[in-house]
């Protein structure tokens, strides 16, 4: 017996994640790393967001493509919000990913390659431009909601930074 699975497309987008706070940053000392740490984790979880995804559902259209009503209509016999619901199935298919660096890796998996581009691509500049203060507000207001503890913590400082 044997499964066949259908392909699977990974596209990836490399981002320099770049502190404001650079220099208070560069130590090695073991509390800036945690610090540093934290910082990075933070800016997954703000990509992760379900902010973030529902600007992706949007500046992509994805509500217009009948492809994507039909899932929604079979998915969910046509209740809630199809964005809302677009945007969860896209969280579902996203990885994102840091490491010692200051390099985040947003992958995104699709049976269709294109497609999978054109969504991590739309993570990526999703991202970037929730970076005004009252979208970094709403976010971290969602980690301070949704977060582990350290999470939770350095979205307070981070709060707390943005005045």
């Amino acid at each position: 017996v044997s499964l066949v699975m259908p392909k699977t497309y990974v596209a990836t987008v490399a981002m320099l994640v770049d502190s404001k706070d650079e220099q208070s940053m560069s130590s090695t000392s073991p509390g800036h790393v945690r610090e540093r740490t934290g910082y990075m984790q933070t800016q997954v979880d703000i990509i992760t967001s379900q902010k973030v995804a529902q600007k992706v559902v949007n500046d992509l259209q994805l509500t217009e493509e009948p492809t994507w009503r039909r899932a929604f209509e079979k998915a969910t016999d046509g209740e809630g919000s199809i964005e809302a619901w677009l945007a969860t199935v896209l969280r579902k298919q996203l990885r994102v990913d840091i490491s010692q660096s200051s390099v985040i890796n947003i992958d995104f998996s699709w049976t269709n390659a294109e497609i999978a581009a054109r969504v991590a691509n739309a993570f990526a500049k999703a991202y970037l431009e929730i970076g005004d203060k009252d979208g970094a507000r709403e976010i971290l207001q969602e980690v301070l909601h949704e977060g582990d503890e350290q999470q939770k913590s350095e979205a307070k400082s981070l709060l707390a930074r943005l005045g």
